[in-house]
């Protein structure tokens, strides 16, 4: 009796640890679905269908541009407006030599100003997409994170402007500094650096080299922040 009674109380622990495993993995993956829905599946429906506004109040805002202006009508000698092409998959470089020289059947040139400043404008972040007759555009930072660079090789290599007239302003809404990341930091923080780290990197390999260029004519890359609001 005694040998059954201790079959019956081990098999009674052995019950007992496997329904506790049970429930600790129905906890587990009770907790883990949670986390996957709050803070990965309902983030992206908003940010997809919800979050952004309609890119045409975004134009409509550009009241200080008139609707017939063309990028010909602009009072400085060139001027270049970068954006990125979705359906070409292409950036696009708006400026008054390119629209006069370069006509590729599958760019659409002759745009208004108001529409290239809005296509250069539309950040994914805020608004939806830009579309100007079929095309579809989002903001030029997805391919200049510094638009200084590309202004000033636009400027010398392309328009010829002298090295020594070049003064470089540089505004926007952050000054950033990529992250100091260790050595051994772990799979899981990497991926959910990436996105930060490379905006940072971009903007801050960009004007290195601005500032290098600019070091032969003896004239610095001049940066000021503005406040970003929605």
């Amino acid at each position: 009796m005694n040998k059954i009674d201790d079959e019956i109380k081990a098999l009674k622990v052995s019950i007992d640890t496997q329904r506790g495993y049970k429930n600790y993995a129905a906890v587990s993956m009770f907790t883990l679905m949670y986390t996957f829905w709050r803070f990965v599946v309902i983030p992206l429906i908003y940010y997809l269908f919800v979050g952004l506004k309609d890119s045409a109040e975004l134009r409509d805002s550009l009241t200080f541009i008139p609707d017939d202006a063309s990028v010909q009508d602009a009072i400085t000698k060139d001027i270049m407006i970068t954006a990125w092409d979705l359906n070409n998959r292409t950036p696009r470089f708006f400026s008054k030599w390119y629209q006069k020289n370069e006509q590729a059947p599958a760019f659409n040139h002759n745009m208004s100003l108001k529409d290239m400043v809005w296509t250069s404008a539309s950040t994914q972040y805020y608004f939806k997409p830009a579309v100007v007759d079929g095309d579809v555009y989002i903001s030029g930072t997805n391919i200049a994170k510094s638009p200084a660079l590309y202004a000033y090789l636009y400027a010398t290599e392309k328009i010829g402007v002298k090295e020594e007239d070049v003064r470089m302003v540089s505004i926007g809404s952050t000054i950033e500094e990529p992250d100091m990341i260790s050595a051994d930091t772990g799979l899981i923080e990497w991926v959910s650096r990436l996105s930060s780290l490379a905006s940072s990197v971009k903007v801050h390999t960009m004007d290195y080299m601005l500032d290098f260029l600019l070091r032969n004519n003896s004239h610095k890359l001049h940066r000021f922040a503005i406040r970003e609001t929605r």
